[in-house]
Formats: structure tokens, C-alpha cells, sequence
């Protein structure tokens, strides 16, 4: 197992994919900021602590992390079933369960990169030229939302990578992982309706965890941590018994 996760992220880290997801994630951010300052009578300035808690929402809202992410787990897992190369790694006596649970360490840690890089974009941009304050106060709040937006968006690195490993095309899996992303919410918000619960269905939507979590809220922390638990078993279980079903040849 050790020797596994090892040349899993070693893998990873040598795909021109991985480093591209992340360059890619640096310049999504900028263009969402970029379109949140468009205006510039509507400009923040981030000395306001209103403009400020503004800037950090709009930033997360706007799928600075969702898009790259998703694109870049599609690219990076799915080319190991188009290339045929997960076959020679069960064939080495890896059994899938242990297979997909190492990918999964990799996708969530790519997650981490890829919030790490939004969340350190926004800040150079914010300080550089939004007049974002610099103290050590500020800096650790940064921290903390840096540390929220990971565990926000855990659930929906489950669920994409789950999509990733069920259908196995690039083109396919993307496709679906963008539809989730944009109309998935919008279907259970109708189908809450229908059945008279309101939006209740959307507080366990993998693609809504990122807006129930604020500054340093333990709370919300622990609320999005329990979804991604059950989120981890159910999507665990259908990617364990899917792949059981299938014919490695």
C-alpha cells in the first residue's frame, strides 16, 4: 500500500497535467477577480471590512476551485483508463479497492493544491493591488478560510472522482461533472420544491458545500465534514461494486 500511494503521487506530480491544473487554477482566479472589480466605480476596497468578506465570497462563489479542479482530476485519472496503465498496476497484485482508495488520496490532495493556489492568488491580488491589509490577524483569517474551502470542497472532489472512475472517458466524465456542477442544483432545488422541503435537498449537495462555510465556522466545518463522510461510504461502495462487475480485459 505504501510503496502505491508513493508511485501514485510520484505519477502524478510527473504529469505536465498536475502543473497545468494549478497554473490553470492561478489564472481562472484571476479573471474571476478581474470580473468582480470590473466596474470601476464598483471597485472594492478591501481596508472595508464588508468589501472585504465580499471579495473572499465572490472569489470561492464563482467556481474558482470547482472548474479547475474538475477539469484537471478528469485529465490526470481518466488517462490512465484511456492508456490502459491501470491494468499492468492490478496485474502487480494490487487489488482495486486499494487502487481507487490511493487515487482518492490523490484527488483529495489535489484538491488541497488546487485551493491552496486560488486562495494564494487571490491574496497576492487583493494585497498588490486592492489595497488588502497585511497582518498577522488577516493572514491567519486567510488561513482559516484557505482551510474551510478544502474541507467545503471535499465532498464534491468524492463525487467527481466517483463520476471519474465510473465512466472512465475523459470526455464523458468532464461532460457530466459539468452538468452536476451547473444544472445539479438547480434540479434539486425544482425536486425540493415538488415535495414541499424547500431547498433542504441542496444542504447535502456536494456542489453547494462551499457556501455553508465561512471564516473560522467550526460549525459549518464539522457540518460539511459529516456530508463528506457519507458522501466517501456511498460513493465508495458504488465505485467498489461497479468495478467488481467489470471485466479487466
Amino acid at each position: 500500500m505504501t510503496k502505491m500511494i508513493r508511485a501514485s503521487f510520484y505519477k502524478m506530480y510527473q504529469d505536465r497535467a498536475s502543473a497545468l491544473c494549478l497554473v490553470g487554477t492561478a489564472l481562472w482566479t484571476l479573471l474571476v477577480i478581474v470580473f468582480i472589480n470590473w466596474a470601476p466605480e464598483d471597485g472594492l476596497n478591501l481596508m472595508v471590512p464588508e468589501h472585504l468578506a465580499k471579495y473572499w465570497r465572490e472569489v470561492f462563489s464563482m467556481q474558482s476551485v470547482s472548474i479547475p479542479l474538475l477539469t484537471g482530476m478528469t485529465v490526470l485519472f481518466s488517462a490512465e483508463f484511456k492508456d490502459q496503465s491501470w491494468k499492468l498496476v492490478i496485474a502487480k497484485g494490487v487489488s482495486q479497492a486499494e487502487y481507487y482508495f490511493v487515487k482518492l488520496l490523490c484527488c483529495l490532495w489535489l484538491e488541497v493544491q488546487v485551493c491552496f493556489a486560488a486562495t494564494l492568488t487571490a491574496t497576492l491580488v487583493g494585497w498588490g493591488s486592492m489595497n488588502m491589509p497585511m497582518s498577522g490577524a488577516m493572514l491567519w483569517t486567510i488561513f482559516l478560510y484557505f482551510v474551510g474551502q478544502c474541507i467545503a470542497h471535499a465532498p464534491m472532489t468524492v463525487l467527481a472522482y466517483t463520476v471519474v472512475f465510473l465512466f472512465r472517458n475523459p470526455e464523458v466524465a468532464s461532460t457530466f461533472n459539468i452538468l452536476l456542477l451547473f444544472f445539479g442544483s438547480l434540479l434539486l432545488r425544482k425536486l425540493g420544491g415538488a415535495f414541499g422541503i424547500g431547498n433542504a435537498l441542496t444542504g447535502i449537495w456536494a456542489f453547494e458545500q462551499y457556501q455553508f462555510v465561512v471564516f473560522g465556522g467550526p460549525t459549518e466545518w464539522i457540518y460539511v465534514g459529516i456530508i463528506f463522510l457519507a458522501y466517501l461510504v456511498v460513493c465508495g461502495l458504488v465505485v467498489c461494486v461497479s468495478s467488481a462487475r467489470r471485466d479487466l480485459a
